[in-house]
């Protein structure tokens, strides 16, 4: 019987975020679609997904990433013990030295994707020398792959760079609103109430301070319930929970923290509201879109290629904080809206994000048909 070829995926750890729910997603199916996917983590930790990973029969290694100086020699060792075919690495940090243990080992594919705008900014000098030396080595990289266009134009060389959009699995989203786990994350009147959903990690980047003006806003303006419910966590989760408080919010906005299914967490979403600074591509965006929500987003870079007109959605200016308010507004009285624009983003999150395509996509890199 002949082995399955294995493809390893590195990343930082695999908390929950939208990277690691893009891997997560990419072994399960390349699992269904004859590989031997596995992971390698290399930051100090074990990933809280890492547990659950288990139990789908995926392996999970770590390979920390300090000591540095012996990091390459440590990973090359643990990918001959592995035998892949591919090294897929999710962290533009290590990357490179990802890429020089794989030609070490004698990997025959190294892909590169590029998830953020961030990591591609040059404001001091270390990021310059961070960015440059990639360049430097990016020849080990069998093929380099930015999530958007958005992210393509950030990076340098890249001639080399093709897109390939993330991609979610559409058939798990779409389930109906339980009004009982409302109440469950105290909505007292489920029914009734606009349930504004929010997924991502507490970050500057995401821009939690516009959300919470935005939804004292609506809460002044609004002749019906509408909350805003946030799943996830990070370092500034104190900090936003203190200013929920501050600002009266505590029944408008509330904070869940780590919500492992979403799925069951969009199925009692009215709407979705991304005020991020800038995004790459946005997994729970397209997830919320793959669930018929509404997406409210502002008109970023990465988040305009998900959203891309007011037939799937609304976006915003950040500087324009009151058309937010009123897209919410408008969107919150009118159920038959909700219902269009949710079929529209439905179809455009399976048509052009689905995880099927991805797959496919990074199969012809891998050399696997």
């Amino acid at each position: 019987m002949t082995a399955r070829p294995t493809v390893v995926h590195v990343v930082w750890e695999m908390n929950y975020g939208g990277i690691e729910t893009l891997v997560r997603e990419l072994c399960q199916w390349q699992s269904a679609h004859g590989a031997e996917p596995a992971i390698i983590e290399t930051g100090p930790a074990t990933g809280q997904m890492a547990a659950e990973l288990r139990t789908l029969g995926l392996a999970v290694y770590q390979c920390p990433l300090n000591p540095k100086r012996s990091f390459v020699s440590r990973l090359s060792t643990l990918l001959r013990t592995i035998k892949p075919l591919a090294v897929h690495h999710h962290c533009f940090g290590t990357a490179f030295l990802a890429a020089f243990a794989a030609r070490l080992a004698g990997v025959p594919c190294t892909v590169e994707t590029a998830h953020s705008l961030n990591a591609y900014s040059l404001r001091t000098w270390r990021e310059k020398r961070r960015v440059w030396i990639g360049c430097l080595f990016s020849r080990l990289i069998t093929h380099r792959v930015a999530v958007s266009h958005a992210v393509r134009e950030c990076m340098p060389l890249r001639k080399r760079v093709r897109v390939v959009y993330n991609g979610v699995d559409c058939e798990r989203f779409g389930r109906p609103r339980d009004n009982r786990l409302l109440s469950v994350w105290g909505i007292t009147r489920p029914a009734e109430t606009i349930v504004v959903g929010h997924i991502g990690s507490f970050r500057e980047v995401k821009n939690h301070g516009a959300m919470l003006r935005i939804a004292a806003d609506v809460k002044r303006r609004s002749g019906r319930p509408i909350a805003f419910v946030c799943a996830g966590d990070g370092e500034r989760f104190s900090k936003i929970g203190a200013e929920v408080h501050a600002r009266g919010l505590e029944r408008s906005v509330l904070l869940l923290g780590i919500y492992q299914n979403i799925p069951e967490f969009l199925g009692c979403c009215d709407l979705f509201f991304m005020p991020s600074k800038y995004e790459g591509l946005p997994m729970a965006c397209i997830e919320a879109m793959a669930a018929s929500v509404v997406p409210v987003v502002s008109d970023v870079a990465g988040l305009s290629e998900v959203v891309c007109d007011d037939t799937v959605g609304r976006k915003f200016p950040l500087d324009k904080e009151n058309l937010a308010v009123e897209a919410i507004l408008e969107l919150a009285e009118s159920a038959e809206l909700r219902r269009q624009l949710g079929v529209s983003a439905r179809e455009r999150a399976s048509s052009v994000f689905s995880l099927d395509a991805c797959g496919r996509a990074y199969n012809q890199l891998y050399g696997l048909r």
